[in-house]
C-alpha cells in the first residue's frame, strides 16, 4: 500500500497518463451494443461517436473531479483503463443536445476485465454462470439530479441488459466517507435489512483495505435514524431494486470515499422495478 503523502503524486501522474492518452482512445472508440429510447425530450442511447465519448468524459470530470474531489481547475477529462472495454449509456437532453447523464457499461459476454476487479478479489463471483453486466462511473448533470432522470438510466440499463443476456449487475457504490465509525455503522445497516452478499470471499484488495472496521464494528448501536444520510441516491436505488452488497467495502483513497461491491441478480429484481422496466424478460 502506498503511504498516504505519495498516493496523490502517483495519482496525479496517473491522471496525467491518462490524458496524454486520450486522443488515442477517441480514434479508437467503437460502440458495442447499440440501444436506443426516447422518452419525451430525452434520448437514452449508447454513446455512438468520438465527440460525444469526449463530452462524456468531461461530464464526469465536472461530476467526480470538481463537484466530488473539490479540483479547482474548471476544464478536463475524467478517463481511465477501463473505458474502451465496454459502452457508455448517455441521456440526452434533446431540446438543448447536451448529455445530462451516464453510465458505463461493460459485459462479460465481451471483456473479461472490470474496473471492480482493480478494488476487490472478484473472480469467484465471476466463475458464476450467467453473463455479468458491470455498471459503473454513473453521473448525472447537477441540474437533472431527479428520480425520474435516474428512472432513464435505469430503462436504458435494462435494455442493454436484454441485448447482452444479463443474469447479474455488479459494480462499486461509492459512499463520500473515510471514517471507519460511519462504514461500521453502515455495515451494521446493511446487515440488519438483509443486504449483505454471504460470500465472504468477495473482499478488498490489499491495496483497498481500511484499518480498524473490524474493532469498531463489534462496538457499533445500531441506530434508523442516526447516518442514514450516508446511503447515496444511486446506492439506495440498488437496494429498492434488489441488490446486495459485499463487506467490507474498498477504501478509495483518490476519490476520499468508500466503495461498496454491489450485486444484483436480474431474476431476483424487486416487482416493482419489474413493472417499471420489464426486467423480467431480461434472463432467457
Amino acid at each position: 500500500m502506498l503511504h498516504p503523502v505519495l498516493e496523490p503524486i502517483v495519482q496525479s501522474a496517473r491522471s496525467i497518463s491518462h490524458l496524454i492518452s486520450l486522443p488515442g482512445k477517441l480514434r479508437r472508440f467503437e460502440t458495442r451494443v447499440p440501444i436506443r429510447i426516447e422518452k419525451g425530450p430525452f434520448l437514452i442511447r449508447t454513446v455512438e461517436s468520438p465527440k460525444e465519448f469526449s463530452e462524456v468524459l468531461r461530464l464526469r470530470y465536472e461530476v467526480f473531479e470538481r463537484e466530488f474531489r473539490g479540483n479547482p481547475f474548471p476544464f478536463g477529462w475524467d478517463t481511465d483503463d477501463y473505458d474502451q472495454l465496454g459502452d457508455h449509456l448517455i441521456i440526452i437532453d434533446q431540446r438543448t443536445t447536451r448529455i445530462v447523464g451516464n453510465y458505463r457499461l461493460i459485459s462479460s459476454s465481451y471483456s473479461n476485465r472490470f474496473y471492480s476487479d482493480s478494488e476487490f478479489e472478484i473472480q469467484t463471483f465471476l466463475d458464476l454462470s450467467g453473463v455479468k453486466l458491470e455498471l459503473g462511473r454513473a453521473c448525472i448533470h447537477q441540474d437533472y439530479r431527479t428520480g425520474a432522470v435516474m428512472g432513464l438510466l435505469w430503462r436504458g440499463i435494462v435494455e442493454y441488459a436484454k441485448k447482452v443476456k444479463a443474469t447479474y449487475l455488479f459494480g462499486c457504490a461509492s459512499v463520500k466517507t473515510e471514517d471507519p465509525a460511519k462504514v461500521a455503522w453502515l455495515m451494521a445497516y446493511f446487515r440488519s435489512k438483509g443486504w449483505i452478499l454471504d460470500d465472504e470471499r468477495l473482499c478488498p484488495n490489499s491495496d483497498y483495505g481500511m484499518d480498524g472496521i473490524d474493532e469498531i464494528q463489534a462496538q457499533s448501536k445500531l441506530s434508523e435514524t442516526e447516518n442514514l444520510s450516508l446511503i447515496p441516491p444511486l446506492l439506495s436505488s440498488y437496494f429498492k431494486a434488489g441488490a446486495n452488497v459485499a463487506v467490507p467495502p474498498a477504501y478509495d483513497r483518490y476519490f476520499k470515499c468508500v466503495d461498496f461491491l454491489t450485486v444484483l441478480r436480474m431474476d431476483r429484481i424487486a416487482a416493482s422495478y419489474e413493472r417499471r422496466f420489464g426486467v423480467a424478460e431480461t434472463v432467457v
